[in-house]
């Protein structure tokens, strides 16, 4: 197909306000691998994030098509505010910590104000918008088929009882623009490659209109039960699995609630991490076809793409089985980001978080967000420019299960923690429980997290530095330990979903 006007009219555009000085171009400047390239901002580029559920860090490198392709931007430092799904996608959208949008565990997606959310942004700045695939979890919240505000193209896959669940591929519903659709047990039905080819179609109609478009495509193939497609489904069954040194490893000093768990049982989690490779590479296929259908439409050139995860998995490690803990394997996020102007590289050191996407996609966009930010817009660091930035992030979970009950088999306390690179260079974790329990981990000499130096002499200072920051933080974001909750209601009775 040829080029549309659009992004032809696009070009001439950039042309003309270069002539005039009025795009600036931004000197290179030293990375952590190579160099920065120069490069111009794109006006009204299309943008897609992709956002992956649970996905590991180390699963990326089983996405053959992901991980070969030299064109992008690694953010290595990325992480998510509360390794939750509901409260990672809720702060996502709207640019604020879980404390401050109300949305803190997966029982309480239905307090998001979507008034004022990404999408509606992007939507009063002349985008196209469309979301393919998981919303929020709980999602319609029983209000019936409806479409939240900013959405253009609503393609939401939901659970609706134990026998329509989005997670197992299988047997799930679809909210098709406020039309209930079913998809049963047949190799067309998969749930990804369904979601991907209604991605593709909107694609290709939406490169033919004049505006720009944003997408969000949000697979669950990487979250349990982990299936694969009819094409990748056992092709990794017999893949040797190394396991990190944290696998079952909890030290006397670090918390109880880690203590008191289970040995994990080494050959199962070794199963469950390669089905979860399956379903990476699953994702891996649609993101190809996606590329390919850009590249169909001419669009491939003015299409900012970004990959990332909600949150990560922990299969063992520390004897945690599942996601929120304070430990990286919970909280790291991939952060590729492919700009169509600038050739790939990698930057080991900047901190960035998900609070601060919806920042970022607004500033790429010409966009305007109607809430106060608790992120920043990483944007010029993605062109290339030299920026102030922050030395630390906020962590954060409310304590419970992941729907916030105390007293279940997977609950654990409420923490908060900050990543900060201290005053003498080093970069350090710091962790505060509501048991009164104290962590601190040297990032650069334990990635694993396995000695716990709180409260030894010579961390000391780095401790009372970390604690000054932490509380700054969570002075930031509005919330306490002890008011965090007091105004939300009481979680229902939880659904059959799997997490």
């Amino acid at each position: 197909m040829a080029r549309t006007g659009r992004s032809v009219h696009r070009r001439l555009r950039i042309a003309a306000l270069a002539l005039l000085g009025t795009v600036t171009l931004l000197t290179p400047v030293a990375s952590d691998v190579g160099h920065r390239a120069e490069a111009a901002p794109l006006v009204r580029p299309n943008i897609i994030l992709i956002l992956t559920d649970d996905q590991t860090m180390e699963s990326v490198a089983r996405m053959p098509y992901v991980s070969s392709r030299g064109d992008w931007i690694s953010f290595d430092q990325a992480y998510i505010n509360n390794g939750l799904c509901c409260p990672s996608r809720a702060t996502i959208l709207t640019g604020q910590y879980d404390t401050r949008n109300r949305v803190t565990t997966n029982a309480q997606g239905r307090l998001l104000d979507e008034r004022e959310t990404l999408p509606v942004w992007l939507r009063r700045a002349g985008y196209q918008t469309g979301l393919f695939g998981k919303y929020l979890n709980q999602y319609p919240f029983g209000r019936g088929m409806y479409v939240p505000p900013g959405w253009s193209q609503w393609q939401a896959a939901y659970s609706a009882g134990p026998q329509w669940q989005m997670y197992p591929q299988y047997r799930w519903k679809l909210n098709d623009n406020g039309v209930s659709r079913s998809f049963l047990r047949s190799p067309a039905d998969y749930q990804v490659d369904v979601l991907g080819n209604r991605l593709n179609a909107w694609v290709r109609a939406a490169a033919a209109r004049p505006e720009p478009f944003f997408a969000m495509f949000t697979p669950t193939a990487t979250h349990y039960p982990w299936r694969g497609s009819p094409t990748r489904a056992g092709t990794l069954a017999n893949v040797p699995v190394t396991r990190a040194p944290s696998f079952n490893v909890v030290a006397a000093d670090q918390p109880a609630y880690l203590r008191a768990q289970p040995a994990s049982n080494g050959p199962a989690m070794d199963s469950a991490r390669r089905k979860e490779w399956e379903g990476a590479a699953s994702v891996d296929d649609a993101i190809r076809r996606l590329d390919a259908a850009l590249q169909a439409t001419g669009e491939f050139q003015n299409t900012i793409m970004i990959f990332m995860t909600d949150n990560g998995y922990s299969f063992g490690e520390h004897r945690w089985r599942t996601k929120r803990c304070e430990f990286n394997e919970c909280s790291r996020t991939p952060m590729l980001i492919r700009y169509p102007t600038l050739p790939g590289r990698q930057d080991t050191t900047t901190l960035l978080s998900n609070v601060d996407i919806a920042a970022t996609i607004s500033e790429l966009a010409g966009a305007t967000p109607a809430i106060p930010q608790d992120g920043d817009s990483f944007a010029p660091l993605i062109l290339g420019q030299t920026v102030p930035w922050r030395d630390s992030i906020l962590f954060h979970w409310p304590g419970g299960d992941m729907e916030g009950r105390a007293g279940q088999p997977d609950s654990m306390p409420q923490f908060w923690a900050v990543l900060a690179q201290t005053s003498d260079g080093g970069l350090w974790k710091y962790v505060e429980l509501d048991t009164g329990e104290r962590e601190l981990y040297d990032e650069r000499t334990d990635p694993y997290e396995m000695d716990n130096r709180a409260g030894e002499p010579t961390t000391a200072a780095v401790e009372a530095e970390l604690r000054s920051k932490l509380q700054s933080l969570k002075s930031q974001a509005g919330a306490t330990s002890t008011a965090l909750r007091a105004d939300m209601p009481v979680p229902g009775p939880v659904g059959p979903d799997f997490d």
